[in-house]
């Protein structure tokens, strides 16, 4: 049986690169802890997720340019909500387009929603491409940070587990003083 550092050193990229087509923040977390532990490097973890998250954003404003139109009058009840989106979109394309690869399990609708729109296509190309440059950094420095923050947590657990032992100890005395001055 192989150990993590076998997995991470031997498909950790190929990881990366099929999680960060599809929506990426487990995988990118997951990437930045590697990281913190010398098993991948930062520069190739970020520039894979900004290329490989970057083409699925692209495929599917693509999907959406394509098939859009047809699928929103599919479904009618959905139109309202659709337009409104649209709106939106036309106004403030451009936090939105950064913004959506943020938004956990829209990853794909965002994009494909961004599509339906008269939004061109070089606008689009541009801001998703300045939003997966910040989102990899963003989700991969999360993963970092929790590697040092569970460094200093593990460290210092023994201490924590000892106060809040002593605060409920002292909560339970308080208490039971306060019942009997009260009887």
């Amino acid at each position: 049986m192989h150990g993590w550092e076998y997995w991470v050193g031997h498909y950790g990229y190929l990881a990366i690169a099929i999680g960060t087509l599809l929506e990426g923040e487990t995988v990118l977390v997951l990437a930045g802890l590697a990281i913190s532990q010398g098993q991948l490097l930062y520069l190739k973890v970020i520039l894979l997720s900004v290329i490989c998250s970057f083409i699925g954003d692209q495929f599917w404003f693509w999907l959406g340019r394509r098939y859009g139109d047809r699928l929103i009058y599919a479904w009618p009840r959905l139109q309202p909500r659709v337009e409104r989106m649209q709106r939106l979109i036309s106004r403030y394309h451009a936090p939105l387009i950064i913004v959506n690869r943020f938004l956990y399990g829209l990853r794909a609708l965002g994009p494909a929603l961004f599509g339906t729109t008269p939004l061109p296509l070089w606008v689009f190309v541009f801001f998703n491409l300045v939003g997966a440059v910040f989102w990899s950094m963003v989700v991969v420095g999360v993963g970092m940070g929790l590697h040092e923050f569970w460094s200093r947590f593990a460290a210092t657990l023994p201490l924590a587990l000892v106060a809040v032992l002593c605060l409920i100890a002292v909560v339970l005395w308080w208490r039971r003083g306060r019942r009997q001055r009260a009887a």
